[in-house]
């Protein structure tokens, strides 16, 4: 699901914003792939040990588990290295929208894409009433899929 290097890449881009524990690091990845992948603890905290090896992040008791953050040459690194951390995350969001696509039933993908057209002709024909009107069809069909039964 990450390309190589990619989940080193992400940590410490998740890192850039606040400190945060493994499971937290976790469960953002995981949220990044819509639950339908998260990395496993063998993954994670072995990055994450190589990262304190590096002296980019450091990690310190916080009751019973543990807090990682950027240490100070784990933010130079990343201001050095931002495009990289973009494009890993950029790459990671195309996996995931691939993975969560590839469980769509094909009618469903088929229709989705049917929208897209329609929503193409009008590129450039957009006025206020038009677009309001157009995203209350939207919403009213977000709505009754969301609110639909589970398969059985």
């Amino acid at each position: 699901m990450l390309g190589h290097g990619d989940l080193r890449l992400l940590l410490l881009g998740l890192l850039q914003t606040q400190p945060r524990h493994g499971y937290e690091l976790i469960q953002l990845i995981a949220g990044i792939f819509h639950g339908r992948y998260q990395p496993s603890a063998g993954a994670l905290y072995p990055t994450l040990s190589q990262l304190q090896a590096d002296g980019l992040v450091s990690s310190r008791k916080d009751g019973q588990r543990r807090l990682h953050e950027l240490t100070a040459e784990g933010r130079a690194w990343i201001e050095a290295n931002a495009e990289a951390i973009v494009q890993a995350r950029l790459r990671t969001e195309q996996s995931a929208h691939a993975l969560v696509k590839a469980g769509i039933p094909a009618p469903v993908r088929e229709a989705m894409e049917e929208i897209k057209q329609a929503l193409s002709r009008h590129e450039g024909h957009w006025n206020t009433a038009r677009a309001n009107d157009v995203a209350a069809i939207l919403r009213r069909a977000a709505t009754d899929i969301a609110t639909m039964d589970p398969a059985p």
